[in-house]
C-alpha cells in the first residue's frame, strides 16, 4: 500500500511538472505574438496630424475638449493677479524699518531695538499679528518683571512696521549689568544705551554669580547700587 501511494504521488508531481511547462509556453507564445502585432501595428498606420490652429478642426475632432463654453469668469482677472502681486510685495524685506515703543503706566514711551528684522523677514501683516499673538503666550522674564500686559501691531507697510508693548507697571531707569566671559569684564549698560566695561577677577566669582550675570544680566536701578555691585565683584 505504502508503495502504491509514493508511485502515485510521484506521477502526480511529473504531471503538474509538464501541464505547468506547457502554461507558461502558451503564456510566452502569445506574448511574443502580441509583440509582433503592436510592432506590425505602428509600422503601418499612418497618424493624421491634426492642425489645431484651425478652430473647425478641433470643434470636430472628438479627442479634443470643447472648451467654447467656457465662460470669462472661469479666467483670472487682471485685477484678481494685481491683487495677487500686491499681496506679495506687502511683506517685510531687508529695507523695512521695524520700530517697537513700550509704553508704560505712568506714561512713559521707551523706543527698543529688541526685535531683530531677520527673524521676520518676508512677514505679512497677518503673520506679524500671529507673531504678537504667540509671543504673549511665553514673554520674555524682563517682560514678565515689568508687568508686559499686551504687544501688537500698530501699524503696517513695506517700508515701516510699528509694534507697541503696553506694560502695567511703571517705568523705571535701570542698569544692565552682565559678564563678558570672554573679554574677562562686567559691561553695564546705562539706560541711554551706553555700555561701561569694568575689569573683573572671574576665578573670584562663584558658580552661582556667573550664572546671574550671564547676558542679559541683571537689573540695577541706581547709579550707587551699579558701583557697590561692581566693587564688591571687582575685589
Amino acid at each position: 500500500m505504502g508503495k502504491k501511494f509514493w508511485l502515485w504521488f510521484i506521477l502526480c508531481l511529473i504531471v503538474v511538472s509538464i501541464l505547468s511547462f506547457f502554461i507558461a509556453y502558451k503564456m510566452t507564445i502569445n506574448r511574443i505574438n502580441q509583440r509582433e502585432e503592436l510592432n506590425d501595428f505602428y509600422e503601418e498606420d499612418d497618424y493624421d496630424i491634426i492642425d489645431y490652429s484651425n478652430q473647425e478642426n478641433i470643434n470636430n475632432d472628438e479627442n479634443v475638449e470643447d472648451t467654447s463654453d467656457i465662460s470669462d469668469d472661469d479666467f483670472v482677472s487682471d485685477s484678481d493677479m494685481e491683487e495677487v502681486e500686491s499681496s506679495m510685495k506687502d511683506v517685510v524685506t531687508e529695507v523695512t524699518k521695524i520700530e517697537l515703543y513700550k509704553k508704560y503706566a505712568n506714561g512713559e514711551i521707551i523706543e527698543s531695538d529688541e526685535i531683530e528684522k531677520e527673524s521676520i523677514l518676508r512677514y505679512s501683516r497677518n503673520m506679524l499679528e500671529d507673531y504678537a499673538m504667540e509671543y504673549m503666550q511665553n514673554p520674555s522674564e524682563i517682560d514678565i518683571e515689568e508687568g508686559i500686559t499686551s504687544f501688537y501691531v500698530q501699524s503696517f507697510s513695506p517700508e515701516k512696521v510699528v509694534f507697541i508693548k503696553t506694560y502695567n507697571n511703571e517705568y523705571q531707569e535701570y542698569y544692565q549689568l552682565y559678564l563678558d566671559e570672554e573679554n574677562k569684564v562686567l559691561v553695564a549698560v546705562t539706560p541711554d544705551g551706553k555700555e561701561l566695561t569694568f575689569s573683573v577677577k572671574i576665578e573670584s566669582l562663584s558658580l552661582e554669580d556667573i550664572e546671574n550675570l550671564k547676558a542679559p544680566g541683571i537689573k540695577v536701578y541706581n547709579e550707587e547700587e551699579l558701583f557697590a555691585i561692581i566693587e564688591s565683584y571687582s575685589s
